[in-house]
């Protein structure tokens, strides 16, 4: 499939063998123009031309191609399970995080000093019930052993702490330092704490956790030290 030829007359200057693009004296292209004007125009409908249709007299005699894609591509993106569980972000996390960028500018007026305080408190009361909370949770499952054993706040509760932040940082005139990394920490933070947390909540009794299996080495080997001591 030629897409250009000599001219006639032009000497080292190409014709489209198409149409009569680059014919005549003097109107001669260079090769690659002429394979970009075929690509555009005649490219198309040459390879249209070129692949028979085939009439089907009855649809039901269609005999389906297995698919060239190997089996484990093979797969439905339509089709969810009932059985997933998603784990969101939680709103509290969702306002904090949105609320981090700043336009750069400092507040100017006494209203935006109060809503600049406010947002401070909220990434205050965010880092103690998404940080804080969850370390004493984990404290609290150590020491009383009880696997049940979780710090859950009310509403209430954080509109109060964010209250008494507020009014704190703005009294001792504290600016919390929002950076990218600050940023990426609490985005990344938010998006697998919880998960994790989820995952220790449902996790198989049977098995013990990290620290038990920890304590119990530990056991093991002050055993062994001791009785080494004894045989020595």
């Amino acid at each position: 499939m030629a897409k250009y030829e000599k001219h006639d007359t032009d000497e080292k200057k190409y014709q489209c063998p198409d149409c009569d693009y680059g014919h005549g004296a003097g109107n001669g292209k260079s090769r690659q123009a002429i394979s970009s004007h075929w690509n555009k125009v005649h490219k198309d409908s040459r390879i249209s031309a070129s692949t028979p249709s085939e009439e089907v007299d009855n649809p039901d005699s269609l005999e389906v191609k297995e698919s060239s894609k190997p089996e484990w591509l093979r797969f439905d993106m339509d089709e969810e399970s009932e059985d997933v569980e998603t784990i969101s972000i939680s709103p509290l996390a969702q306002s904090f995080i949105k609320g981090l960028s700043r336009d750069g500018r400092d507040p100017q007026t006494p209203k935006e000093l109060k809503q600049y305080y406010q947002h401070q408190g909220k990434m205050l009361a965010w880092f103690f019930t998404g940080i804080i909370d969850p370390l004493m949770s984990w404290y609290g499952r150590t020491i009383t052993t009880n696997p049940n054993f979780d710090v859950k706040r009310s509403a209430g509760d954080i509109k109060l702490l964010e209250e008494s932040s507020t009014q704190w940082l703005e009294y001792r005139q504290i600016d919390l330092p929002v950076t990218p990394d600050l940023i990426m920490a609490a985005t990344v933070g938010s998006l697998y704490v919880p998960t994790i947390r989820k995952i220790h909540k449902n996790r198989d009794p049977s098995r013990p956790s990290f620290i038990k299996r920890w304590r119990q080495r530990r056991a093991l080997r002050k055993a062994m030290k001791m009785e080494r001591m004894k045989n020595a």
